[in-house]
């Protein structure tokens, strides 16, 4: 199920990416400002909704005051508004006007505004008008809050506002694009938890969507179709690495439930991109599906946690996954009540500080896991490597040997065998002890390896007894290695007279006719090797 569902969560993803890039690449706008660019003051207007047949949803609201003493010569009137077209009146004058233009590539909406004109002194008292109008219904009464003063200090104070949810939500980034980290750093290692890229997307696409919900960041990234799209984008992608990263705690992972909230969201993804792409309706306007794929994820994903339960009883990593996971539930069923009581102008930060623990606490328990596994890995990679390897040269041994010819897919044919035999070995421990022995034989492993270790795999099979397998290779390429170990000896030879080294050799191919199996190739060889090694002795006395 993995590996299919994580392909098409990437086609999917990387298509809402893209649209996201054409949405803030190609997003055109009106902005007309004919005014000229203390205390900050809130202001009370009167609000009304009056009819309006050229208005989105035939209908529009208006925002009246008087405009109050200027200081300084000179002040703004500053407000925020989402997904809301603006038009500000100075008695019978437009004086201000932001609104999308027709023929957008995608979405009718203005997006996330900081909207601001200057009022001069000879304003002081006279009427101001604002009139927002919406494509949305959720977003139409959204009555904005009004301030009065210096533009800077108005924006500096939303900033510290959003401090602290800016720095938990970068830290949560942080976390996931550690998690990521650890990930490909140690993705080589098979006792790595392949679960936690997918912690590591989740925590990185809860981030981006709580960082570019808050009103500070269309101050401090001013690209307002954009940023306001971001978040309902990553809406639609965290559900799928959430799933795939909770679905390794369960020992169901094969159960259909893990397949029917994935499609679930795959749908939502589906069904949002073509309605938005058609024009049909908008991310925002689809963002009841969204939710409701949250709560069937929700609610699904609690069934199979209480299955567990029943089933097999609680891990330690799933009694974890329940707290927490219970705490972001909370938290963001607070920040999404906020959301449609203040109709999306509430900071949501409860759920975020949940997601933010999530993240922390099962990484680390499960980086300290990973950690503990890789550490018995590697005690066990030492015992295999002793027990495949030849501990004196560090060649494969007489047991990988065995194992390797009586493999199942192991097919002779394809195979040469060379047997070498090392001369005088015996002499050598003899006359000038073990430790030259063992050192004859060190130094040859390593001439055998250097002469037929790119072309084949060596062993010592045991003593003074060396094997090379060549896995389909003509004769003339084994005669080259042959003639390279030649050639090698003889340079150490001239080196160290005093230490001289034979080594003799026979080769041959498996032969049907003659061979049932690559023993009897190896008996053959082992034939052809002792007559080289007795006419090298002949020849040398």
């Amino acid at each position: 199920m993995e590996k299919p569902v994580a392909g098409l969560y990437g086609v999917l993803a990387g298509i809402l990416l893209a649209l996201l890039c054409v949405i803030g690449v190609t997003f055109r706008y009106s902005l007309d400002r004919e005014r000229i660019d203390s205390p900050i003051k809130t202001m009370t207007p009167e609000e009304d909704s009056v009819q309006d047949a050229d208005a989105p949803l035939g209908m529009h609201m208006e925002y009246s005051f008087q405009v109050p003493e200027i200081a300084n010569g000179r002040q703004e009137l500053v407000f925020y508004t989402i997904h809301q077209n603006v038009e500000i009146w100075l008695e019978d004058t437009v004086i201000y006007r932001f609104f999308a233009e027709d023929g957008n590539a995608f979405g009718r909406t203005a997006g996330r505004v900081w909207n601001s004109i200057s009022l001069m002194e000879q304003d002081e008292g006279k009427e101001l008008k604002v009139v927002i109008t919406s494509p949305y219904k959720a977003t139409l009464k959204a009555a904005p809050v009004f301030y009065f003063g210096e533009k800077s200090e108005i924006l500096g104070k939303e900033i510290k506002r959003s401090i602290f949810p800016l720095c938990i939500g970068s830290i949560t980034f942080l976390a996931g694009a550690a998690l990521l980290g650890f990930v490909f750093y140690t993705r080589l290692n098979k006792q790595t938890d392949k679960s936690l890229f997918y912690l590591g997307i989740f925590a990185m696409e809860i981030a981006l969507w709580q960082i570019f919900d808050l009103p500070a960041v269309s101050v401090l990234f001013p690209y307002e179709l954009f940023t306001a799209y971001i978040p309902l984008v990553m809406l639609m992608l965290i559900p799928v690495p959430f799933i795939l990263f909770v679905r390794q705690l369960h020992t169901s992972r094969k159960h259909i439930i893990w397949k029917i909230m994935c499609i679930s969201s795959f749908l939502n993804m589906a069904i949002n991109t073509v309605l938005q792409v058609t024009d049909l309706a908008d991310f925002r306007e689809t963002l009841i599906l969204t939710h409701l794929t949250f709560l069937l994820v929700i609610v699904l994903g609690i069934y199979m946690m209480i299955r567990e339960w029943r089933k097999v009883g609680l891990s330690a990593k799933l009694k974890l996954n329940i707290i927490f996971m219970t705490a972001c539930v909370l938290g963001t069923a607070v920040d999404m009540a906020l959301y449609y009581i203040t109709t999306g102008s509430s900071i949501m930060i409860c759920g975020l500080l949940g997601f933010l623990l999530y993240v922390v606490v099962l990484g680390i328990v499960s980086i300290v896991d990973v950690r503990h596994l890789m550490d018995i890995g590697k005690e066990a990679e030492k015992y295999e490597k002793m027990a495949y390897h030849d501990q004196l040269t560090g060649l494969l041994n007489r047991l990988s040997w065995v194992e390797l010819i009586r493999k199942e897919a192991f097919r002779p044919e394809e195979y040469m065998v060379i047997m070498l035999d090392l001369n005088d070995l015996k002499q050598c421990n003899d006359s000038l002890g073990h430790t030259m022995g063992d050192r004859y034989i060190r130094e040859s492993a390593k001439l055998i390896e250097e002469a037929f270790g790119s072309r084949g795999t060596c062993f010592r099979l045991g003593g003074d007894e060396f094997s090379v397998l060549f896995h389909s290779t003509s004769e003339e390429e084994c005669r080259a290695c042959i003639e390279t170990m030649q050639r090698l000896i003889e340079e150490k030879n001239a080196r160290e007279p005093a230490f001289e080294m034979q080594i003799a050799y026979g080769y041959a191919c498996f032969d049907a006719t003659q061979d049932n199996d690559m023993d009897d190739t190896k008996g053959r060889t082992d034939a052809a090797m002792y007559r080289r090694k007795f006419a090298m002795k002949r020849q040398s006395e």
